[in-house]
């Protein structure tokens, strides 16, 4: 084996090995996160921007719902759940469907530069994700109350909300999970980052409950929809909340799915990375 090679080996296994340490580290992971919590102000102008017509989308599709309920259509009580629910999906959306930079990073050819790094390449992009979804959510947050209040949308108790965040929580988990999956996907498809973009997109928001409630699906669908993994994202910490299905069910079926996401994403990792480093070593 040619020497440059012999070496080029040995460097990417003792950084791989840093990595195996460092992504253990929670030091690394915290400042990861507070360094992209810092918010610039150019972006926060064009985030509050968003927000602004995320509120306005909000209120114009609520207001769509109020009208179907006093032409008869749906009564008061669907009508209060449907406005909730939407009102709840576009506040912690962010954190139910969860986009890393990571597809972004196997487009540009710069991920083997990140897997040198001190951490767990997976950690890094799951950090670097939660600092700026933190603020995003709480601007989308404050935003849904008000359009809420004015629409006089009746959100359910309080005492519901330690089971939502701890639904939440294990929503973001097997978000990430699916990202890093369609991540892997795209350099296993010879970098088709664009086509699995466009197949996300067009088939997570539906699935998962974002939307509209599954159980609103027609043709039976919906209720084959409840069991994948995109319903444990954003249907089972709503119904959570809202009280659809019992609550303690709909975190055992989020728990599941995220140790299944461990398992499945820790092995597809490991051949991926290998494949990838073959490639460029």
């Amino acid at each position: 084996m040619p020497l440059r090679r012999r070496s080029f080996g040995l460097f990417m296994a003792s950084r791989v090995g840093a990595n195996r340490i460092a992504g253990l580290n929670p030091r690394g992971a915290l400042a990861t996160v507070h360094i992209t919590f810092r918010v610039p102000r150019s972006v926060l102008t064009w985030a509050l921007l968003g927000t602004l017509i995320r509120a306005v989308s909000v209120y114009v599709m609520v207001g769509v719902w109020r009208a179907v309920a006093a032409a008869g259509t749906i009564d008061m009580g669907t009508y209060n759940y449907l406005a909730s629910y939407t009102l709840i999906a576009a506040a912690v959306g962010g954190l139910m469907s969860p986009r890393t930079s990571m597809s972004e990073h196997i487009a540009s050819g710069s991920l083997a530069v990140r897997m040198m790094w001190p951490i767990r390449p997976t950690v890094l992009f799951s950090m670097e994700w939660i600092g700026p979804v933190i603020w995003r959510v709480f601007m989308n947050v404050v935003a849904m109350l008000i359009v809420g209040s004015t629409l006089s949308v009746s959100f359910p108790p309080i005492i519901r909300l330690p089971l939502f965040a701890a639904s939440l929580g294990l929503a973001a988990a097997v978000g990430l999970y699916i990202d890093f999956a369609f991540a892997l996907l795209t350099m296993n498809l010879n970098n088709g980052v664009w086509f699995v973009e466009s197949i996300r997109s067009a088939v997570t928001a539906l699935v998962s409950g974002a939307v509209i409630p599954l159980h609103f699906i027609p043709w039976g669908l919906g209720d084959a929809f409840k069991w994948l993994p995109f319903a444990a994202t954003a249907a089972a910490p709503l119904e959570v909340y809202l009280g659809g299905r019992a609550p303690l069910q709909l975190i055992l079926f989020q728990t599941a799915w995220a140790v299944v996401g461990t398992i499945s994403l820790t092995a597809a990792w490991r051949f991926t990375s290998t494949k990838l480093m073959a490639a460029g070593g």
